[in-house]
Parts: C-alpha cells; structure tokens; sequence
C-alpha cells in the first residue's frame, strides 16, 4: 500500500480553570461559570513563537489517557490533586504535514483545573497566558485546535450536553488507567 503514513502518536490537552469572571454578580446571578484556557507559546523550533495547548507525543506502551496525563505534568507542573474533571473530546481533527507525507490523527482532552492553578512551565515553553474560552479561537492559529474550543464550549462546559458521556474517572496518578500486564504468578 502506498499513500501518507497515518500517525496517531500525538495528544492535546487543554487545561481550562474556573475564571475570577465567574465570580462576578452577574454571572453568578445567572449560574454562568466562565473557565479560561491555559495557551503555552513554544519557546523552540519548528512552532516556536506560536501559542499552543499542552501537545505531547504517546511513549512506547502508554495510553493516550496517561500521555495527556503526563504531558500536562511534564509542560506546567500540573498534578492529579489539581484537576477537578477531565474528558476525552470526541472529535478527533485530521492534519496533513507535507514534509513528511504524514496524516496525523490527535486524541484531544480537556482538563479543568482548581481555580487557582498556575502552570510551572518547563523548556518547551517561554511564556504562558489565561484566555477566556469563549475567546480562545481567535488566540489559535490551526484549524484544529479552533475546532476543539468550539467542542469544549458547546459539548462540555458549563454543563454541556456530552459532558457526563465525555467525562473521564479522576486520576489518582500519572500511570491511571495503565494497561494491565498478566496476573502475577502464584507460586
């Protein structure tokens, strides 16, 4: 079979917290909870400069759970304690890099954050900025990455119509939902 390789070894995480405009009187009145997205500018080549979700690629014999699990972790310090819920995105936005005659399939995720999360950022990355949500398109520069806002905001949050389908268990580490190997012998 010729044709592009297809590779599926990529995830995105978009961290989003609890927004202080969600404390405003208005928005509490209404029971509106506005959450901010967490945007990472790569700090080097080939995406540097650009702002980008948590991105990571999937190690040998890991899960794409555990690798947006880990990434988080690797890219802004987050730990399983901060995370109020996380979810799979059902979409999964194709991409094509010509370069390397590649398709690229991403699973996606969405992590909400304690409020008061602020990223410690690794050397991947040379700045980081809140946006709000509803905002966050215009702050992304592919497709794709649009398109996963649009399904957060219209799928998940606040309370969005798939969230309970989409909702993933809490993670007590980063090895959740590890494969499980053979039984141990008994001996």
């Amino acid at each position: 079979m010729t044709g592009p390789r297809v590779r599926t070894d990529i995830v995105d995480v978009y961290l989003l917290r609890p927004s202080a405009r969600s404390h405003d009187h208005n928005a509490h009145h209404n029971g509106d909870q506005t959450h901010d997205l967490l945007l990472l500018r790569r700090a080097r080549a080939p995406l540097a400069g650009q702002w980008h979700p948590v991105m990571g690629h999937v190690e040998p014999g890991e899960r794409a759970m555990q690798t947006a699990l880990r990434e988080a972790g690797e890219e802004t310090g987050l730990t399983p304690d901060a995370i109020s819920a996380w979810f799979q995105l059902e979409q999964t936005f194709p991409f094509f890099l010509a370069d390397r005659d590649e398709v690229h399939l991403s699973p996606r995720f969405a992590v909400v954050t304690d409020e008061g999360f602020e990223p410690a950022l690794n050397n991947e990355h040379d700045a980081h900025r809140w946006v709000p949500v509803d905002d966050a398109e215009n702050s992304l520069l592919w497709p794709g990455q649009r398109h996963a806002i649009r399904e957060i905001r219209s799928c998940i949050l606040p309370g969005g119509p798939t969230a309970d389908s989409l909702r993933l268990p809490r993670p007590a580490d980063p090895t959740h939902d590890a494969p499980s190997g053979p039984p141990p012998a008994k001996g």
